[in-house]
């Protein structure tokens, strides 16, 4: 006799609720040949496919993968509720998804929006997928001796919002595991299955069939494996004494808690109706020492601020560098860069005995979190800063920093990131908050990897080294420069033309010396991994165990500011991924400061004590002149062109070793004007151009 859905969906719940048992089950589905439509039928076509598919032994599977891509199969015509039946092959390494309501982006066809059942080796796991972004919708469970076995046999039901999902061994009808979840994301699509792309071609989809049921109608809805509670505080006395301890704080007579969907679902047959749900868990809701000091102002200390309390965001970040500023007003001004996308201001703080004055100095560039999730990358900023001003008076070394070189600091790039990090989402904050698909709301996949956005061979390597995908964490951007952040620092660049950089980053205890990008040729001799090895060599042995070593690259990459401000003014920059990414422990977090300050005194003593050569270009006149100057000894080998600053004609040009070097200037208009020089420490010429008849 025939099940209808309602019973066969009634008697799978009753499956879910009981434990798993060997041997065959009442509760199994048995197949219905005259209810279930066949999806697959033994040929490799099918409405929307990316990859190689085809069709061996009966079997379906990923033959050419698309490297970068996912790689799906979905059958023809829309599904919305009922029943899906799949049963795989299984070879030696499984990595398959079945895919349900599945939808394309015509326009990008690695936007999938959907669900998926997934197995990964001896892994299952529910996905939901929003153009492209996947996140889990709960915890891994492990099917004991799954690899052991022959083939699966996955068996779903979809009614409205609810989705369950059986794993049982098709030989044996033995329930393996059984996961169920709430989500009313998405209403209808198609159904297929992805495999990634080095999953084995001995796994084969061998079977895939529906029983349809009725639609229903989509609204927002949680998803993830965390919820954010805020309930009435006059509740509390019904809250299960477990969750009432995982309270973080209470405020306006609610109360905030972290729990996961089972707890939800306990707070409501408390009979306690929340304020307010969310399964977007920001930076603040899991540390504790930021939610205690984030509403707080700055801790003044003797000569300066408490930096060690908790990591910062934008609005603790200005309130520091306003606080410095107002310490130290006789070698300190603030400066608004730009502003954010979402109105936020790009702060610099101007470290140097003039600070309102352009001074004949050479200018370093130090900054941090391009990516707004990388928190530590801001203290190391502003460890520069607490060294700079508060060790001065009583360290000869920085007071020579300070007096001799003109110091730029932006802690923070990237505010709008780390806002939508620490305030509203951790799955979101690399990028900034541009809303990459219009939709007037800031989603976590939102915005632009600034870190890829620099105009020097952007893009060059396709989707290898950034991505065109809006919605990838190294989107590119719509175009070289696009963003008002990198616009900011670039502008600064422009002005001042630093003579070196240091952008920080988190965590791979790797120091990169420009070019990182890919069949760029560096100049010869290279004197930024000259000065990049001493620089590793005095930080020593890091907390983690591990000295800095000096990398091209920890991966293929473009659009980056380090290979931005090498080209386009000759800066010896740097990025140094710190040691740690985000250690709860502030006694790592100090260590981990700590060691790769030593990365920064070198680079500011190798500056002042050289080799360098700096000077200036100006007209029979003295007036400053935006010369190209070349140094005969030094090849530049990817089509540098280095010029003097148009501010004051100044140039600082740090050299890889002490000898005798011949510097010429030259101007279109003017003619070429050389001078040579036997440097060993730090020297200064004058270049004089005299128009050409």
């Amino acid at each position: 006799m025939r099940l209808r859905l309602r019973e066969v969906l009634l008697g799978a719940m009753l499956l879910w609720a009981c434990p798993a048992q060997s041997g065959p089950e009442d509760g199994f589905p048995l197949e219905d040949p005259q209810t279930e439509r066949a999806l697959f039928q033994g040929e490799a076509s099918g409405a929307e496919i990316q990859g190689g598919w085809k069709v061996a032994s009966g079997g379906l599977y990923l033959a050419q993968p698309v490297r970068d891509r996912w790689n799906y199969w979905l059958a023809n015509g829309e599904f919305s509720d009922g029943m899906i039946r799949a049963r795989v092959q299984l070879g030696s390494r499984p990595d398959f998804t079945l895919l349900l309501r599945a939808r394309i982006d015509e326009d990008e066809r690695n936007a999938l929006s959907g669900y998926g059942i997934s197995i990964e080796g001896d892994d299952l796991v529910l996905y939901r997928w929003d153009d492209g972004v996947v996140r889990p919708m709960g915890p891994r469970q492990t099917i004991e001796g799954l690899l052991d076995r022959n083939a699966l046999e996955v068996v779903a039901y979809q009614i409205g919002p609810q989705l369950l999902a059986n794993i049982y061994d098709p030989q044996t009808l033995e329930l393996l595991a059984t996961t169920v979840i709430r989500d009313a994301a998405h209403v209808r699509g198609q159904i297929g299955i992805r495999a990634f792309q080095k999953q084995d071609t001995d796994t084969r989809l061998t079977h895939l069939s529906i029983q349809p049921s009725g639609p229903f109608q989509a609204d927002p809805t949680l998803f993830g494996s965390e919820r954010l509670v805020r309930v009435h505080a006059a509740d509390m006395p019904k809250m299960p004494t477990d969750l009432a301890e995982a309270i973080l704080f209470e405020q306006d007579n609610e109360v905030v808690l972290l729990t996961d969907p089972t707890g939800l679902e306990r707070i409501r047959r408390a009979q306690i109706t929340p304020v307010a749900v969310s399964s977007e868990i920001p930076w603040w809701a899991v540390d504790e020492e930021y939610r205690l000091w984030r509403n707080a102002a700055p801790v003044r200390t003797q000569r300066g601020f408490r930096l060690d309390l908790s990591y910062k965001d934008h609005r603790m970040v200005e309130a520091l560098l306003r606080g410095y500023h107002q310490r130290y007003p006789d070698i300190t001004r603030l400066e608004t860069l730009g502003t954010t996308g979402q109105g936020r201001a790009i702060l610099a703080l101007r470290i140097t005995d003039n600070p309102g004055d352009d001074e004949d100095e050479p200018m370093v560039l130090l900054n941090g979190s391009h990516h707004g999730n990388e928190l530590l990358s801001i203290d190391y900023a502003l460890d520069a800063v607490r060294m700079l001003l508060e060790e001065r008076d009583h360290n000869p070394q920085i007071d020579r920093w300070v007096r001799e070189l003109d110091i730029w600091v932006v802690p923070l790039v990237n505010p709008d990131g780390n806002h939508m990090f620490t305030t509203i989402s951790r799955a979101g904050g690399r990028k900034n908050i541009r809303d990459t698909n219009n939709n007037g709301r800031q989603d976590p996949w939102d915005g632009v990897d600034l870190n890829r956005n620099y105009p020097f061979r952007w893009g060059s390597l396709g989707e290898k080294g950034s991505k065109s995908w809006r919605n990838h964490g190294q989107y590119r951007g719509p175009q070289a420069g696009s963003e008002p952040e990198t616009q900011a620092m670039m502008a600064l660049a422009r002005q001042y033309h630093p003579a070196a950089v240091i952008s920080w980053h988190t965590n791979a205890t790797i120091l990169l010396s420009p070019y990182t990008i890919d069949n760029v040729d560096n100049p010869d001799p290279d004197e930024a991994w000259t000065i990049a090895e001493q620089m590793v060599e005095a930080a020593g042995i890091q907390p983690n165990r591990k000295p800095y070593r000096v990398r091209r690259k920890l991966y293929s990459v473009d659009g980056t500011d380090q290979d931005w401000h090498r080209f386009a003014h000759g800066s010896v920059a740097f990025i140094v991924e710190g040691s740690h990414r985000r250690p709860d422990d502030p006694e790592v977090r100090a260590a981990s400061i700590a060691g790769a300050r030593p990365l920064l005194t070198t680079l500011l003593d190798r500056i002042l004590d050289g080799p360098t050569l700096s000077g200036v270009v100006v007209d029979n006149r003295g007036r400053p002149l935006p010369a190209e100057i070349t140094i005969d000894e030094i090849q530049n080998n990817a089509g540098e062109v280095w010029t003097a600053r148009p501010l004051d004609g100044r140039f600082d040009r740090l050299l890889p070793e002490p000898g005798t070097y011949t510097v010429r200037a030259k101007l279109d208009g003017y003619r070429e004007t050389s001078q040579t020089i036997r440097i060993v420490g730090r020297e200064e010429v004058q270049l004089t151009l005299k128009r050409a008849r």
